[in-house]
C-alpha cells in the first residue's frame, strides 16, 4: 500500500502540473506565438497543442482532485493524516472550487476570483514541494 499512496501522490503532482500549465500555454501564446506569421507551421501546431490543453483543463483538474481524495483515504486507512497533506488537499478543494466558481458562476469572466485561482495554484505549489519534502518526516499524524 506505501507504493500505491506514493503512486497516487506522484499522480497528484502530474495531474497539477497539466493543470496549471494553462496558464503557461496560455502566456506563450499571448508572447511568442501571436507574433508568428498565420501560416508558420510551428504556429499552427501550437495552436492545435494549445487548444488540447485548454480545452481539458478542468478534466486535468478532475482528475487530480480525485486522485488527492483516492491519496488522502488510502493514507488515511494505512498511515493516518500529515498535517502538511492536509493542509495541501485543502487548497485543493479550494482550488477547485474557485475553477467551479469561475466556470459556471462568472461563466470564465475575469475578476478577481481569477486572481485567487492563480494565488492559490503558487501557495498550492509551495505547500506541495513543502509536504513531499517532510511527508516522510513528519511526526505530526492525527487520527479522527
Amino acid at each position: 500500500m506505501l507504493l500505491f499512496g506514493m503512486i497516487l501522490g506522484w499522480m497528484i503532482v502530474i495531474g497539477y502540473l497539466l493543470t496549471v500549465s494553462n496558464y503557461f500555454v496560455k502566456f506563450i501564446n499571448r508572447k511568442m506565438i501571436m507574433g508568428m506569421p498565420k501560416d508558420a507551421p510551428f504556429r499552427i501546431k501550437y495552436l492545435v497543442y494549445m487548444r488540447f490543453m485548454v480545452s481539458y483543463h478542468r478534466f486535468f483538474a478532475l482528475f487530480t482532485i480525485l486522485a488527492m481524495i483516492t491519496h488522502l483515504v488510502v493514507q488515511y486507512l494505512y498511515w493516518g493524516l500529515y498535517l502538511t497533506g492536509v493542509i495541501a488537499a485543502s487548497l485543493l478543494v479550494i482550488q477547485g472550487s474557485l475553477g467551479i466558481y469561475g466556470h459556471y458562476v462568472k461563466k470564465k469572466k475575469s475578476g478577481p476570483w481569477l486572481y485567487a485561482h492563480r494565488t492559490v495554484a503558487i501557495l498550492l505549489f509551495v505547500v506541495v514541494i513543502f509536504h513531499i519534502v517532510t511527508a516522510k518526516f513528519d511526526l505530526i499524524t492525527f487520527t479522527l
